[in-house]
């Protein structure tokens, strides 16, 4: 029987997948090497695309990088949906927020964020554009927070400084991974920040 021939790609399906390839290439550039060495040329090579294709896709290397922050906090808001989409108590809900967190900010491409975040102390515009797309990731973030533990009776304002500490632990704890890992002291960490959020909601 002969084989059915393949269906030819879309012109947007070939676009978002050189744009996945370029984002994908920025990061493992940005945590090989941080941003200095995530030059646009560097990044197509990887990608396995021409400078002028990335050109194409994203008008500035700062619009990459910027692209870069979006999908690694993407990742994020699907970990959370994931877990606020099971049936899952008070207790092991926040035990498994906490971990799938984790499971994003100790990755690869949460050390990418970290070199654009850190870099933007001497980019003026790099610094702009990334803190209002981390904002806006925030905001969605600290709602969808609330309405998680919305249904146990927990205050808005309670649910808000819970999150602050859970997401200020975890980051503090990438940006040591950086230079100093332990798994031992990870999850030793890991399970005392899990006890103490749980302690604090039961207040």
């Amino acid at each position: 029987m002969p084989t059915p021939p393949r269906r030819q790609r879309t012109q947007e399906e070939r676009t978002r997948a050189t744009r996945a390839r370029l984002i994908e290439a920025a990061i493992g550039c940005l945590a090989d090497g941080g941003l200095e060495r995530a030059t646009t040329i560097a990044i197509a090579k990887r990608a396995g695309v021409s400078r002028g294709a990335l050109q194409h896709q994203f008008r500035s290397a700062t619009d990459l990088m910027i692209a870069v922050i979006a999908a690694v906090e993407g990742d994020l808001v699907h970990e959370f949906d994931r877990v606020t989409a099971s049936s899952l108590s008070r207790s092991d809900r926040l035990a498994a927020l906490i971990e799938a967190y984790w499971n994003v900010y100790k990755s690869r491409p949460y050390l990418a964020v970290i070199e654009i975040l850190f870099s933007g102390r001497t980019d003026r515009d790099l610094a702009r554009r990334s803190r209002r797309a981390v904002a806006e990731i925030k905001t969605l973030g600290e709602r969808r927070w609330r309405e998680c533990f919305a249904d146990i009776g927990t205050a808005p304002a309670d649910a808000a400084k819970l999150r602050t500490v859970v997401i200020s632990t975890l980051r503090g704890m990438a940006v040591r991974r950086t230079y100093w890992r332990s798994a031992a002291t990870e999850r030793a960490d890991i399970a005392l920040l899990t006890e103490l959020c749980r302690r604090y909601l039961g207040r």
